[in-house]
């Protein structure tokens, strides 16, 4: 969805993907706005007082989040977030704990032969 964004309306001239119509960053109170009615139309009632997906900035632990438990290299994901690796491991470190059946299973296969996932 981002590539097509890109791709119907380009970026602005500072790089920006998403900007006013006037071509200006978005004030933090417009994203503030949009988010708290996103929210509201996305999660069930009876999460709306979690803290779940409190802040636009939990997207980002989010998408590292799932990046991670598909198995993308550490240092791929740190490069993408934007992140040395060493400040990646800090703060993501407990999130794989309990996949030792899933590592055990690729070693598994790479001992047998045969590429992970196939």
């Amino acid at each position: 969805m981002l590539r097509a964004h890109i791709d119907l309306f380009g970026v602005g001239p500072d790089g920006r993907i998403f900007r006013s119509v006037h071509g200006n960053p978005i004030s933090p109170s417009t994203y503030d706005r949009v988010w708290h009615r996103a929210r509201e139309l996305g999660l069930p009632p009876n999460l709306l007082p979690s803290v779940l997906l409190a802040r636009p900035y939990d997207l980002r632990h989010s998408g590292i989040t799932v990046r991670l438990y598909a198995g993308v290299p550490e240092r791929q994901v740190a490069e993408w977030a934007g992140q040395s690796v060493e400040v990646l491991n800090r703060i993501y470190s407990k999130i794989l704990a309990g996949f030792d059946r899933i590592w055990h299973s690729r070693i598994d296969q790479v001992l047998g032969g045969q590429a992970p996932g196939s």
